[in-house]
């Protein structure tokens, strides 16, 4: 949750962030 809220603040680096997340739950 932190790592959405850090992301939506962060704007566009927020949006890189997410994508990383997100790529990081598909390899587990």
């Amino acid at each position: 949750m932190l790592k959405v809220v850090i992301a939506g603040a962060s704007g566009r680096m927020g949006q890189a962030l997410l994508e990383g997340i997100f790529a990081d739950d598909e390899l587990q």
